[in-house]
């Protein structure tokens, strides 16, 4: 089985990084962000945050932190060969947070 990481989507783009999920303990929520507990670290890390000052994008769905530990599951159950890579992202045509579940391959393209 391969692998499956959370690409983050904090506030601050300059502290996104990948997280292995196996290193997720728990995963907590606001209606501003998705936190995931990580074995090893105090603080919660941001999986999805979303600034109330300048975010224009609706808030978080009531339920995001369930979505994501469905695409999380799902993730695991597609990643046979391919790394699968988790990430909430905000979707301009259908005007809504989501989250998605893909090749690492694919990832270059955004």
């Amino acid at each position: 089985m391969a692998d499956v990481w959370v690409l983050t989507n904090p506030i601050d783009m300059s502290d996104q990084q990948l997280i292995r999920t196996d290193v997720i303990t728990g995963v907590l929520h606001d209606k501003e962000g998705v936190f995931a507990r990580c074995a090893g670290q105090e603080k919660p890390v941001p999986l999805v945050e979303r600034s109330t000052s300048f975010d224009k994008r609706d808030p978080l769905p009531p339920g995001f932190h369930l979505a994501f530990v469905q695409a999380l599951n799902q993730a695991r159950q597609v990643a046979r060969k391919d790394i699968q890579v988790v990430r909430a992202t905000w979707s301009i045509g259908q005007q809504r947070w989501e989250w998605l579940a893909e090749d690492i391959d694919l990832l270059d393209q955004f």
